[in-house]
């Protein structure tokens, strides 16, 4: 009796425990919900191009068109923080091809400065050291227990250990001057219950405690689109700055000088003005276009 007792005490603090249990970044369900303080109208945003992202590191299938993936995965993750107008990879290549701008824009780089109609910027980006291993976890005393009182003869928990560089440049197309960068690595290790994957491509099937298992172009997307939140996270203050300095730096809200001396528009128009009718720009007395002096007021002209 004393047996069993302890045997449900373990069970207890066995589930107890695994309630506290969690990685230090976003779970893959979470992704993509960024704060919205600022939120423009549509029509307001930057129009931002998202480019085939280029894939360098661990050694991948060439037709897994990973780097496509990566640019949807961006595209799609970016749109949900509502700071630009953005335009998926797809679009964003129609909209090349039919300018002919084909050779304009690589993997991860834009090769020359030309004018995109339809585009403000243009998003590159680069994934690199992407490593990621999952295998059976060994289950200790306590899932030895849990196991023995469920009797469940295939309750694996998937270990996942994953790399994932991701870095970026927003670019003006017109200039290929830089408007801002950021890089980025996720590294976690973690059930992959508890990091939100779906991994367990061999369930139902014997794996052995401790057996690595085979990682699937799936699973590589999975842990990229948890890269790629992480990225867009972090790099959201830099984001905003760089909006928030458009907004200021922008045509109809830039007129120095004219909103500290509303009559300075008038003083400086005033010359050509006068040339032309002889109006004083101090009272405003019609006089003579030869004239030098104002015969009201006796201001210059």
């Amino acid at each position: 009796m004393r047996l069993v007792a302890l045997l449900f005490c373990l069970i207890a603090a066995g589930y107890s425990c695994g309630c506290n249990m969690g990685g230090s970044g976003a779970k893959l369900s979470a992704v993509g919900n960024y704060s919205s303080n600022q939120v423009k109208p549509l029509s307001d945003r930057p129009r931002l191009g998202i480019a085939t992202f280029k894939v360098e590191g661990e050694s991948l299938d060439p037709n897994a068109n990973l780097g496509d993936d990566a640019a949807d995965q961006f595209a799609q993750l970016l749109g949900r923080a509502n700071r630009f107008n953005v335009i998926n990879r797809g679009e964003f290549h129609g909209k090349l091809e039919a300018q002919h701008l084909n050779d304009a824009v690589r993997p991860g780089q834009l090769m020359r400065a030309t004018k995109i109609d339809g585009i403000d910027y243009v998003l590159v980006g680069t994934i690199t050291n992407m490593h990621v291993t999952k295998k059976a976890e060994e289950p200790g005393m306590m899932q030895k227990a849990v196991d023995f009182v469920k009797r469940s003869s295939d309750n694996k928990n998937i270990i996942v250990s994953a790399t994932c560089g991701v870095g970026f440049q927003i670019i003006d197309p017109e200039t290929r001057d830089i408007v801002l960068t950021n890089n980025s690595e996720l590294d976690r290790t973690g059930g992959a219950g508890e990091l939100g994957l779906n991994m367990m491509s061999q369930s139902g099937a014997d794996v052995a405690a401790g057996q690595e298992l085979s990682v699937s172009r799936e699973d590589r997307v999975q842990v990229m689109r948890l890269a790629i939140d992480d990225a867009i996270r972090k790099s959201m203050p830099k984001i905003d700055r760089f909006l928030a300095s458009q907004s200021k730096s922008s045509p109809a809200q830039s007129a120095p000088g004219v909103a500290a001396n509303p009559n300075s528009t008038t003083m400086q128009s005033a010359p050509a003005q006068n040339i032309a009718t002889g109006v004083c720009p101090v009272c405003g007395e019609h006089n003579d276009p030869s004239v030098k002096f104002c015969r009201k007021c006796g201001a210059k002209l």
